[in-house]
């Protein structure tokens, strides 16, 4: 098996300069099988309830504080030296943000 570290990164703005995105942001394609270990993010204006969501197959990642912009909220599995589990299961699906 060979395995590749990839780093995805994704800009998401309103279109109604509303400081709130859609429940649903972004879509796109794993095309292959995934993990996700990891994930900052952080809004361009504060926005006190904001927070981000990653479903995709058979897994989500749901609850990350992305309320300020001065603080990065963050997912990290304890590969990164956080407390949560890698998250699998997001191979060959859409990911919905």
């Amino acid at each position: 098996m060979i395995e590749h570290l990839n780093i995805w990164s994704f800009y998401l703005t309103d279109p109604d300069e509303t400081a709130a995105l859609s429940t649903t942001a972004i879509y796109t394609d794993a095309l292959v099988p995934m993990t996700i270990v990891g994930v900052a993010a952080a809004p361009l204006e504060d926005d006190a309830s904001a927070t981000l969501d990653i479903n995709g197959g058979s897994s989500a990642i749901t609850g990350i504080d992305v309320s300020d912009k001065d603080v990065p909220g963050t997912w990290k599995s304890t590969h990164l030296g956080g407390t949560k589990r890698a998250c699998d299961g997001f191979g060959r699906c859409n990911l919905e943000f």
